[in-house]
């Protein structure tokens, strides 16, 4: 089973604290991010199977990158590399 952790960069125009993570396996992509007051995390999944659109949106730092989903889920990261962003694109699209 494939895992892969990818996180947003601080200089990328992440957050120090709490960057961006997203977690893609064979069958779900997980957004995880933590809390404002930095004792828990915030996390939503979304089956690779239901994933209707993958957008990257040039910013002046990085990138960002909107996931879509058939039930109207939306996963929105910030602070990522160009070629991180395809990296993780190309990985749900296979």
């Amino acid at each position: 089973m494939m895992k892969k952790i990818f996180r947003s960069s601080f200089f990328r125009g992440g957050s120090i604290l709490r960057p961006d993570i997203i977690e893609i396996d064979d069958l779900y992509i997980t957004y995880k991010k933590r809390k404002d007051h930095l004792l828990g995390k915030y996390s939503i999944s979304i089956p690779v199977l239901n994933i209707v659109s993958i957008e990257i949106y040039k910013e002046i730092w990085g990138v960002q990158i909107i996931i879509k989903s058939y039930g109207k889920s939306v996963i929105i990261v910030k602070g990522f590399s160009l070629s991180t962003a395809k990296k993780i694109k190309k990985l749900i699209e296979e």
